[in-house]
């Protein structure tokens, strides 16, 4: 059984500022449960739906979360579709706390910085292609996509619960980046080959721009380094999740 004030916080949590105010964001689903156990995210509470309780899955994840003794209330269909956000909700559902992300500046390592990332589902792929290459620092601009929304959490398959994610003023970045002898890399459409980059032994910091408008130009005078997809084919560009992923791989081979 859950409470109607419950229902209201949980369907509230949709909301980027009722998130913000109650410093909460929902997860759903066996594989971001999973996840969150594995890195040792804090889950707050569980709700499970009662038919999915016999499921082998759902109950090892259930052992593991009340070992750490996670509040877990038992939920009838109607009330899983109530708080649910997915359409096919696997009967899992739980909320977690936003963290208090500190911005000081202890660059030492590779980073990710993505620029006016305006829609959900490409802002959390390119958060898990980030893990999947090891970056552990990703910094959005202040105009991109919420990072807590439940799409963004969604696509990115628990990408929340490795990384330190915070949004700041890429400007004042990338000169704080430069001072400190950083490489910084701007994917864009009329660059150099990837072929020809030498990033020598410099840390680096890779920008993707905005779907619809590439890298703010005024951060494009802040690269070193403008780096281009070679194209073969004959569509004009790559979505932005594909040019991440490839332009990660290439550094993360260098």
């Amino acid at each position: 059984m859950i409470s109607k004030s419950t229902i209201k916080l949980l369907r509230s949590l949709s909301v980027k500022k009722y998130r913000l105010k109650e410093k909460l964001f929902l997860i759903e689903g066996t594989r971001l449960f999973s996840e969150a156990l594995k890195s040792n995210y804090p889950i707050k509470h569980i709700w499970v739906l009662e038919e999915t309780i016999e499921n082998s899955s759902i109950q090892k994840l259930l052992t593991e979360f009340r070992t750490s003794k996670t509040p877990i209330d038992i939920v009838s269909q109607i009330e899983i579709k109530q708080i649910s956000e997915t359409i096919q909700s696997q009967g899992i559902v739980g909320i977690a706390q936003i963290p208090e992300i500190s911005t000081h500046k202890d660059w030492n390592q590779n980073l990710l910085i993505l620029d006016r990332i305006s829609d959900p589902g490409n802002l959390g792929t390119l958060l898990r292609t980030a893990e999947w290459f090891g970056i552990k620092t990703v910094i959005l601009s202040e105009n991109c996509a919420d990072l807590f929304n439940p799409k963004v959490v969604r696509s990115a398959m628990g990408a929340h619960f490795y990384q330190r994610i915070f949004q700041t003023n890429l400007f004042d970045l990338c000169d704080d980046l430069l001072k400190s002898n950083y490489s910084i890399i701007g994917g864009l459409m009329d660059g150099e080959s990837l072929e020809s980059l030498d990033i020598s032994d410099n840390n680096w910091a890779l920008i993707l721009g905005s779907e619809a408008h590439g890298i703010d130009e005024n951060l494009v005078s802040k690269c070193t380094h403008k780096v281009t997809i070679p194209k073969f084919g004959n569509l004009e560009s790559l979505n932005v999740t594909s040019a991440g992923g490839i332009l990660l791989h290439e550094l993360k081979n260098r």
